[in-house]
């Protein structure tokens, strides 16, 4: 399977946003070791053998940032595709859409709606965009109209994409040191965590409370 990556994880994963509904969970039992695929493919969407295979090997999967962008223009497009996809192969399927909280991956329909709002970017003092690996461009979190932006299309992920949530990328590499000194100043950790949360809040508004949010921004070197 040529240019398929999947990184397949014997996990048991907490989720966010849980609270009520049994419909958007992943189907649990420990007669099998519960299995999670997080992969992408930028190519295309996958092939019928990738498809039942990863239909026949797991209930839960996240489609990564580009998949099927190579065919359909956008990530929205290729993970809608393959969600159907796989869903129709496996009606217990779950799938999250991969959304970035901080970095502006230029692979997204979504991303024509930032180009519009350059005070969504994270910007040093004299402001000057801040970006990773030299082009890639970082939000600015603490901007409450990318907050609900960001949010709602988590939203669209739900309602338009066919998914059942999100999986909520580098929560903690806004707080990292040299962004703190250069952009948002340092000892205002506290801030960005509060805009986090803010965030995960209105997503999950906007997805409905039985919505899955995997929040991956924990890490062994955190405090506590």
């Amino acid at each position: 399977m040529r240019q398929f990556t999947i990184a397949v994880l014997a996990i048991g994963i907490q989720c966010a946003a849980l609270v009520g509904g049994v419909s958007a969970k992943p189907h649990f039992s420990w007669d099998t070791v519960p299995v999670y695929i997080h992969f992408g493919k930028s190519t295309g969407p996958l092939s019928d053998t990738e498809l039942r295979f990863v239909a026949q090997s797991c209930d839960f999967v996240c489609l990564e940032k580009g998949h099927g962008r190579g065919r359909f223009g956008s990530t929205e497009k290729g993970i809608a595709f393959d969600a159907k996809r796989l869903k129709a192969l496996n009606p217990r399927m779950k799938v999250l859409f991969y959304w970035n909280t901080f970095l502006n991956y230029p692979l997204y329909d979504a991303c024509q709606t930032v180009a519009k709002h350059p005070q969504w970017i994270f910007r040093d003092k004299k402001g000057e965009p801040i970006y990773k690996s030299g082009t890639l461009e970082q939000y600015n979190l603490l901007n409450p109209e990318f907050r609900q932006w960001w949010a709602a299309i988590a939203g669209k992920a739900v309602t338009e994409y066919g998914c059942e949530g999100i999986f909520m990328d580098a929560v903690n590499q806004a707080k990292r040191p040299i962004w703190m000194k250069r952009g948002w100043g340092e000892g205002n950790e506290n801030i960005l965590t509060q805009a986090v949360l803010d965030m995960m809040r209105l997503a999950n508004q906007e997805m409905g409370e039985d919505a899955i949010l995997i929040y991956n921004g924990i890490r062994s070197s955190d405090p506590g």
